[in-house]
């Protein structure tokens, strides 16, 4: 695996995007970074969610509705974002796998790759009820066929990622130090 460019994170002046596989830990860290370098968060499954009428979930919206009307709830999600300047934004785990969201985030600013060891990101979801996209078929097949289009094309549309649990970890123990 190639490093990522070194980049000081809080010199960055426009907005932060993270994305990565579902449960790398986007929303922890976008919390987290967005705390620490005092800048506003915008998690685009809590946005769907918020404005659904119905007040499902994501996993409700999803299985009820499919991938391309959910796709379609993205693409509202990150055209109604207010001005997001200087902002940290957390997406859903797929939603750069669909260009006209891919297209529009990174227009918007720096697209971040968020990863996590694929056995940690594994563990963590076969701990909790399944993802909808998982329950089709043999669950452990589809989630390493699913790992492999995801790596790949994230890895194609962005040359920029950070470890999610070492930056949790740098941050929480910058604060503790500063306390």
């Amino acid at each position: 695996m190639k490093e990522s460019p070194s980049i000081d994170i809080s010199k960055v002046d426009s907005p932060i995007i993270l994305f990565g596989f579902k449960a790398v830990g986007k929303t922890t860290l976008g919390k987290l970074l967005a705390e620490d370098l005092q800048r506003p968060f915008y998690d685009l499954d809590e946005m769907i969610c918020k404005n659904d009428p119905k007040g499902r979930g994501v996993r409700e919206i999803y299985k009820e509705e499919g991938r391309e009307a959910f796709v379609e709830y993205e693409r509202s999600a990150i055209q109604s974002l207010p001005d997001i300047h200087r902002g940290v934004v957390a997406t859903g785990g797929a939603t750069l796998m669909d260009l006209t969201c891919a297209n529009l985030l990174s227009e918007m600013g720096l697209l971040v790759h968020v990863k996590e060891r694929k056995e940690l990101v594994k563990e963590r979801i076969f701990s909790r009820d399944l993802p909808p996209f998982l329950l089709a078929g043999d669950s452990e097949e589809l989630f390493e066929k699913i790992w492999q289009e995801r790596m790949e094309h994230y890895q194609s549309i962005c040359k920029l990622w950070i470890n999610s649990s070492s930056l949790q970890q740098a941050i929480l123990s910058h604060r503790s130090k500063e306390g």
